[in-house]
């Protein structure tokens, strides 16, 4: 665990999307999983292979999950 406190743990961003049965071996699902462990809510980021350009987005995502209390 960290030394720090935190709230939420946001992984990935991830090269490719992490959906269906992908999510059973995904790395980074499992590190917005770990957060559970600690009972704090977690975040897996992903794309579609080679698309990071929609990383721009992500301000505008973190509000909207703000917003809305996800």
């Amino acid at each position: 665990m960290l030394k720090y406190p935190y709230d939420l743990v946001v992984s990935g961003c991830n090269n490719g999307v992490n959906l269906g049965y992908d999510i059973i071996y995904s790395g980074t699902v499992a590190g917005a999983s770990d957060g559970l462990i600690d009972g704090k809510k977690g975040l897996a980021v992903s794309c579609e292979v080679g698309d990071f350009d929609s990383i721009e987005n992500f301000d505008m995502v973190l509000k909207y999950i703000y917003q809305n209390k996800l």
